[in-house]
């Protein structure tokens, strides 16, 4: 992940100083290729700015309702339904292993008489896990089928509930997307210039 974002700092960096080279570029880039550069620029500005937004919007949404489980949401008693963890295969953009291990643990609690279960464990948790099996299975641990629990859930909509208070991944999730954000922003400069070079 650290070294992905450096990667797509770099490009920013790099997009972003584009239409300085205006010189350099005119007497490089073949006119033929000007509307190509203008509409590949707009397309990874859309894509880039888009994704950017995007995981902006959801860290700044992890972060809401974090403060809201600890400031709003009410506490009720819950019962341990199972505890395990959960396997993610996957490869990094160096094609290394990036396997991910996520706590799996279900719970049941009531509100209002009604009888509900839930698979939250921390917000946020269920998209990072973690990168070393023994710190999920760590995690897994704290929870015995058959323990009592406290269970915090949505005041407004008590299907949603967590057994752990605060998130993770929010602040890389906003930090990312502003990188994200960068780049499109470079490459919408970029797109800009080189439709004006095309015109000249």
């Amino acid at each position: 992940m650290k070294t992905a974002v450096r990667r797509t700092a770099f490009l920013a960096a790099t997009l972003a100083l584009c239409p300085a080279s205006t010189a350099l570029a005119q007497t490089t880039v073949d006119a033929k290729a000007q509307p190509v550069l203008v509409l590949g620029g707009a397309v990874v500005a859309v894509l880039f700015v888009g994704l950017g937004q995007y995981l902006v919007r959801k860290g700044q949404h992890y972060r809401r309702m974090a403060d809201a489980t600890m400031s709003s949401w009410p506490m009720v008693q819950g019962t341990i339904v199972s505890a395990t963890i959960r396997v993610r295969p996957g490869r990094d953009i160096n094609g290394g292993d990036n396997t991910r291990y996520f706590p799996e643990i279900r719970y049941a609690y009531a509100t209002a008489g009604v009888q509900r279960q839930g698979g939250v464990v921390r917000i946020g948790l269920d998209d990072i896990g973690y990168g070393i099996e023994a710190q999920a299975r760590a995690h897994a641990a704290r929870y015995v089928v058959g323990a009592k629990v406290p269970v915090w859930h949505d005041p407004d909509d008590a299907a949603v509930a967590t057994l752990e208070t605060g998130q993770v991944g929010g602040a890389g999730k906003i930090f990312a997307g502003l990188i994200f954000t960068l780049v499109g922003l470079g490459a919408a400069g970029f797109a800009v210039w080189a439709g004006f070079a095309a015109a000249s």
